[in-house]
């Protein structure tokens, strides 16, 4: 009768001792788990930063390209208008040298054949 209460206490004692192993690996187990997890989720996090960054770079370098191509497209055509000014005030200019000059041209001749006519 005493072995087998000594057996039985015994084997209760190793019970709960494994119980209490199992309940230590077990903590353990899940905090490795909890730590791959939240190594996991962090790389996510930070691969999604990084292509969310990637991203607002490109966006904020087409942005600036646009910036430079509109400045340039304005300034261009602020200076072709006033080239295309010069460019019709010299034909102005020019166009009525060459009428004043046809005009005098005509006057003499028309003096000329008035004076043989008279």
């Amino acid at each position: 009768v005493l072995h087998s209460e000594t057996r039985r206490a015994v084997v209760k004692m190793q019970a709960c001792v494994r119980c209490v192993v199992a309940s230590q690996r077990f903590a353990k187990q899940r905090g490795a788990a909890v730590q791959l997890q939240s190594a996991a989720r962090g790389f996510c996090a930070r691969r999604t930063f990084q292509k969310q960054r990637s991203a607002a770079l490109v966006i904020q370098s087409h942005w600036r390209a646009f910036l430079v191509g509109h400045r340039t497209w304005l300034c261009y055509n602020l200076k072709r208008g006033a080239v295309i000014c010069i460019q019709a005030n010299w034909r102005q200019s020019a166009a009525q040298r060459k009428y004043q000059a046809l005009r005098q041209a005509v006057v003499k001749m028309q003096s000329c054949v008035r004076c043989v006519i008279a």
